[in-house]
């Protein structure tokens, strides 16, 4: 019996980072640590659990110019959680790992994450 490799059909490459993502979730403001991010997605630290199918509005803060930080906005659903028997492979700073799948997200904001993840064409 032969085993195949998983295969991982995500349609966005993904590049690790490091960055804060603020996050309404059930009237509670909330910072995220991203770990990984890509057009489609971001993989994020939580310090408290979100139940998969949750929506989310999203800001991330990309960096900019000196201090200053560069706004991304998208509306976010939580895909996956990962629970704390599966952190310590990832070095996580939080209890709790979410998958989000950017949902909306304005041809602006696109344009800016996609600049920042160095898949702007040039």
């Amino acid at each position: 019996m032969s085993v195949k490799a998983k295969r991982d059909n995500r349609q966005s490459v993904r590049v690790p980072a490091d960055l804060r993502v603020h996050s309404t979730a059930a009237g509670d403001l909330l910072e995220l640590n991203v770990v990984n991010l890509s057009l489609g997605g971001a993989y994020c630290g939580s310090p408290r659990p979100i139940e998969p199918m949750t929506r989310l509005e999203v800001i991330l803060d990309l960096p900019g110019p000196g201090t200053a930080s560069i706004p991304v906005a998208a509306q976010a659903v939580v895909v996956r959680i990962d629970r704390p028997s599966r952190l310590a492979a990832h070095g996580a700073r939080h209890p709790y790992l979410l998958a989000l799948w950017f949902q909306r997200m304005t041809d602006s904001d696109r344009a800016r994450l996609r600049r920042f993840l160095g898949q702007d064409g040039n």
